[in-house]
């Protein structure tokens, strides 16, 4: 097989392979973790599912890196043990190692396992970080093969990081709307703010009671819910009036938030108007419902955003210059939002309703 010439970042691209940028995953997996100072107690507790599904995407990759890691140390085991017995190395790989190499293999790997096992935590940590950085360069070299199974491989790895993103920002965007307007239901739950468009000011936003709350019969609140908390709403109107809104959809989200969030709001709504969120719908959707294949909708939609521009029909390619700057956007912009609500709980508190 003839491949090309190396690129800027030392990858060999050869006919059929695919240039998967996974350098750009580096930030994301193992970016420091972000502490945020909150003081409402059931944010907090938003904010930490909220982590806790970021996380989950990181350590599918740190994964990979660590089946990486260990597949190297076996194998230089597996050679050690060869070398050892028969005083030379086959540079042919064998579909399975003789009973004795094998039995000499695994006890050298355990012996290195123990001499890590006595690793102080500084050692350890130097000596896994090496690997690792080690590990991620194999894993470049391995996603310019030209299997299909890598390629496929790495594309449903791509997507499952759009779509667990947009899981972990949908649900914490529900869980801290209803945390929220449980701490404030006096001041949030009128749902009386206008949607703020483009050119408008806080002084444009009079009293406003959107369409969609005045004609949606179906979804006034049961009678037998109320009686479920026997008749003390107090702390629970987040959770009753959530059902009002659809959490599942971006324009649903910012309905939610728009109407609650009437007053001194201009940091709520500015963090939900960024971008990101636009570019991770659009993107999560047509994966999701289009199979990765642009329609008109996607088309329209994805025009000024930091998408690939396709045309109906197209088949859409992820790459980590895609995927990881995005998902890092929505959750910096995500982590914003807790903070923002959880200082507006507690300067509502201190101010008179209205």
């Amino acid at each position: 097989m003839v491949w090309g010439p190396l690129s800027s970042d030392g990858l060999v691209f050869g006919p059929g392979s695919r240039n998967f940028k996974l350098e750009r995953s580096w930030n994301f997996v193992f970016s420091d973790p972000v502490k945020l100072n909150l003081s409402d107690a059931p944010i907090t507790s938003v904010a930490l599912a909220f982590e806790s599904n970021l996380y989950r995407q990181r350590a599918a990759i740190i994964m990979v890196l660590y089946c990486i890691q260990l597949s190297r140390e076996l194998e230089r085991c597996d050679v050690a043990a060869e070398y050892e017995i028969r005083h030379g190395v086959s540079p042919d790989m064998p579909n399975a190692l003789p009973r004795d190499i094998q039995d000499r293999s695994f006890e050298l790997f355990h012996e290195g396992s123990e001499r890590q096992n006595s690793f102080t935590t500084e050692q350890r940590s130097e000596y896994m970080g090496a690997q690792i950085s080690a590990s991620f360069q194999k894993w470049q070299i391995i996603s310019t093969s030209v299997a299909p199974e890598v390629k496929e491989g790495l594309d449903s790895l791509l997507v499952s990081i759009v779509v667990g993103a947009w899981t972990a920002f949908e649900t914490m965007a529900g869980d801290l709307w209803e945390s929220a307007v449980n701490a404030c239901p006096q001041r949030l739950s009128a749902l009386s703010g206008k949607p703020w468009r483009d050119g408008e000011t806080e002084q444009d936003d009079t009293d406003f009671a959107p369409d969609k709350l005045r004609k949606d019969e179906s979804k006034q609140i049961p009678l037998d819910l109320i009686r479920q908390y026997k008749y003390d709403l107090t702390k629970v109107m987040g959770t009753l009036l959530r059902g009002k809104f659809t959490f599942t959809t971006l324009d649903g989200i910012r309905e939610a938030y728009w109407t609650a969030f009437k007053r001194n709001r201009v940091g709520v709504r500015a963090c939900l108007q960024a971008n990101c969120f636009d570019a991770l719908s659009v993107l999560r959707n047509v994966m999701v419902h289009r199979a990765g294949v642009a329609d008109s909708e996607y088309c329209r939609r994805a025009q000024g955003l930091p998408l690939p521009q396709a045309k109906p029909g197209q088949k859409i390619e992820l790459d980590g210059s895609i995927v990881f700057p995005l998902a890092e956007a929505v959750r910096d912009r995500s982590r914003e939002l807790l903070s923002e609500v959880d200082a507006w709980i507690q300067r509502g508190t201190s101010v008179p309703p209205g």
